[in-house]
């Protein structure tokens, strides 16, 4: 099992996006952002008619008003010149951006709907009530005039968007980031940043449903826009990370540090590179670089107590989790890991406290997987104070979902349900890429059962198999590690 990292997610940028787009999406006419609102403002105070309200007609006070923000007053306006017969669409669309910007959806989605019977085909018609179904949180209207709009006018940035926020409220993550490639293509001249977070976006949820290719590429398109953007070479370096091209995500990290030498995040990020490359003392290095400064952020510290128990320095882990404790006690990935340091010290009361106090909390809302390694390490606890816990297993194993997947057979072999042979033989199944992982994992939790129950030989057997094939940053690597460690130190002690 891979030590969770995750710093930071995208769903803060989907969140930047919704603000930025659709807070005032719903565009009025002759509304050009502030300068339109100060010639505005001028003329009014000079008697005179604002310059881009000239060509409004019937609409010219109600333009007016909404330029200052008056949009009660810009209703009764639009009220007096529809009922005037004026342009009667026109009205209509205008009163529905106004009663959008009153946060009256309902009544815009009927304004927008009337013009729509006098102009079906308007693209820009269609999208605003779009945003406003999407106000109004009904997502398959919105999705519908969303579809048409784009069908009619290729162009309209709040129609992908929108699109995009559906399809990930979907988990459709595929379509939602295709999307967001479309909305940052459409904002890369007006807006780079804007543009920039939309690759971003769609790079993470291509990740999210294995599309490397389509992840790559928009970052590479982001950094087209940005080429001296450390963020974004981070971005990409973590990508790589996690598919596996440690090389090339190296040099991404390296030349983000080279660009911003004194970002955490960024040297945070190339030491999990070099952890995971096996490269412990390096990766300590940068920890230790970016600790000389004391820092408020519990998982700085809790990163660099996962390297200092790669190098079995444990005593020194354990000052860090301590540093993490007075930061954030109730952090669940401090309970996680600091779970593992008590293991390994041999305080296996403080161990099981920090298992069940995760499961109390953290276990409630977490996936079952991550759930069931908990249960997995809390057995082990047990079994190595001699305890019997089959009957809470048992019980706690009846409440998961997913029973028919790994790393499920390592609960039932580690209870009795099934023997080495069976256990080993279910890993077999699953996803072929995560074949070595399962395998590692096998290895490293037979080691361990054989351990709890005096038998050192098949033991070490086993944990050296584990140090064959685990990835360097998984947990189980650490647990063949210290096994073996033990066995060393117990042989020597009989010597």
């Amino acid at each position: 099992m891979k030590i969770s990292r995750l710093k930071q997610s995208c769903l803060c940028v989907l969140a930047t996006l919704t603000a930025s787009y659709f807070a005032n999406a719903a565009l009025l006419p002759g509304d050009t952002g502030t300068a339109a609102k100060q010639n505005v403002q001028r003329a009014l105070l000079g008697s005179a008619v604002a310059p881009e309200c000239q060509s409004a007609k019937d609409f010219k006070f109600e333009c007016q008003a909404t330029a200052l923000g008056q949009y009660s007053d810009a209703r009764q306006y639009l009220d007096q010149a529809i009922a005037k017969k004026g342009d009667a669409a026109a009205g209509m669309v205008s009163r529905g951006n106004v009663e959008f910007r009153l946060h009256e959806y309902d009544k815009a989605v009927n304004d927008y709907t009337s013009a729509l019977e006098l102009r079906p085909h308007d693209a820009g018609v269609l999208s605003q009530r779009g945003v406003a179904f999407f106000k109004l949180h009904d997502y398959a209207r919105a999705l519908a005039d969303f579809n048409a709009a784009l069908a009619i006018d290729s162009s309209l940035m709040d129609a992908f968007l929108g699109r995009g926020l559906i399809y990930y409220d979907q988990q459709e993550y595929g379509k939602a980031a295709d999307n967001y490639v479309k909305l940052a293509s459409l904002r890369a001249a007006a807006n780079r940043e804007d543009a920039i977070a939309s690759y971003k976006t769609a790079a993470w949820l291509y990740g999210q449903v294995n599309r490397e290719a389509n992840a790559r590429a928009s970052i590479n398109a982001a950094l087209a826009l940005a080429p001296d953007s450390a963020a974004l070479y981070a971005t990409r370096g973590r990508l790589e990370r996690e598919q596996g091209d440690l090389v090339a995500s190296f040099h991404d990290y390296s030349r983000a540090v080279q660009l911003d030498p004194d970002d955490v995040d960024i040297r945070d990020g190339r030491s999990a590179v070099l952890e995971q490359m096996g490269q412990y003392e390096a990766a300590l290095d940068e920890m230790d670089r970016i600790l000389l400064t004391p820092r408020q952020d519990p998982e700085l510290y809790i990163d660099r107590a996962n390297i200092l128990m790669d190098l079995g320095r444990d005593e020194q882990a354990r000052a860090d989790f301590e540093t993490a404790a007075q930061l954030n006690p109730d952090s669940p990935r401090l309970l996680n890991q600091r779970m593992r340091l008590w293991f390994y010290l041999g305080d296996y009361g403080a161990a099981a406290s920090d298992a069940d106090l995760w499961l109390a909390t953290k276990g409630k809302v977490d996936s079952d997987k991550n759930v069931q390694y908990i249960l997995l390490w809390r057995h082990i606890v047990m079994q190595r104070q001699g305890v019997d816990d089959r009957e809470y297993m048992s019980a706690a194993m009846a409440r998961l979902y997913n029973r028919d997947v790994w790393p499920y057979p390592l609960m039932e072999y580690s209870i009795g349900r099934l023997d080495e042979r069976q256990m080993k033989r279910a890993a077999l199944w699953g996803d072929p890429q995560k074949q070595n992982e399962r395998d590692c994992e096998a290895a490293a939790y037979v080691g361990e059962k054989y351990l709890a129950h005096d038998l050192p030989d098949q033991a070490a057997e086993n944990f050296r198999i584990a140090l064959q094939i685990c990835p360097f940053d998984f947990v189980e690597r650490k647990l063949a590690t210290h096994g073996l460690r033990q066995i060393t130190t117990a042989t020597e002690k009989h010597r």
